[in-house]
């Protein structure tokens, strides 16, 4: 693992951290409003939360924009999500949202 990539994955860890609030009770009713399974909403949660934290993070901390984005494009040229066979089109929203 590059040091690029470990600071990466560790300030995704600290924007956690810092600012992903305790929201499963929020999960569970969302799921509960809209007639879906609770892991479905926790995984469409789980990527905005994600993209969230991260934009908050590079906010904090500028200097990790650049870990980002070089991390990124090193796991996906590693084919790390098994997708150098797949059109992506074809897959479900969530992925196809987690990916972008």
């Amino acid at each position: 693992m590059s040091g690029t990539l470990y600071d990466m994955l560790v300030a995704h860890e600290v924007g956690h951290a810092l600012f992903t609030p305790n929201i499963m009770d929020a999960i569970v009713q969302l799921a509960k409003d809209h007639g879906v399974d609770t892991a479905v909403a926790k995984d469409y949660v789980n990527v905005v939360e994600d993209a969230r934290i991260e934009r908050l993070i590079k906010a904090k901390f500028p200097g990790l924009r650049r870990d980002f984005i070089d991390s990124y494009k090193d796991l996906m040229e590693r084919d790390l999500f098994g997708l150098s066979d797949t059109d992506i089109n074809t897959l479900p929203l969530i992925d196809r949202l987690n990916l972008e």
